[in-house]
């Protein structure tokens, strides 16, 4: 199960400052939670709760506000997609991801070596077939797709407590 919490802005800053969440995160499209079968948590009282499937169940957070048994967690306003065992990754492209939420404006993430398929010669730095004794795999430094081809980054400013865009 992949869990999700649906926050408007004011709420977002809400459980920034007063619940003390770390402020990264992806920011999707409704519509593709509900293409990819996910939708609101259910928030069900304890006799409700117990009287659920245990298929069912996996949707739904205990709602008790009694002593001692207390459970409510409706300010999250959860979502969740059910994943399989087999396959949980979730499929993440820049048609479905809206944005990504960071700490920080000047974090960028790890970038990694992409080969090109041709070689270099170690010694002049000049293309050469790969049998040379010099040949090297030729590679340039990249950023993740989805880092480079999403266009909203919101970054949390923790001096002012706003949100700031930062630059694609």
């Amino acid at each position: 199960m992949i869990c999700l919490s649906e926050s408007p802005p004011d709420h977002l800053q809400w459980l920034l400052n007063t619940r003390g969440w770390k402020p990264w995160g992806l920011i999707f499209r409704r519509q593709y939670v509900y293409d990819v079968d996910g939708g609101p948590a259910w928030s069900a009282r304890s006799t409700q709760f117990d009287q659920l499937r245990p298929d069912q169940k996996r949707w739904a957070v205990r709602l008790d506000t009694s002593p001692g048994r207390r459970s409510d967690w409706l300010f999250e306003r959860e979502w969740r997609i059910p994943r399989p065992a087999d396959d949980p990754a979730l499929p993440l492209t820049t048609d479905n991801l809206v944005g990504i939420l960071i700490g920080d404006p000047t974090w960028m993430p790890t970038t990694r070596a992409i080969e090109t398929g041709y070689f270099r010669s170690g010694a002049t730095g000049e293309y050469v077939h790969p049998h040379d004794p010099y040949a090297q795999p030729d590679a340039f430094l990249a950023q993740p797709p989805l880092w480079v081809n999403t266009a909203l980054r919101i970054y949390w400013d923790p001096q002012s407590k706003q949100f700031g865009a930062a630059s694609p």
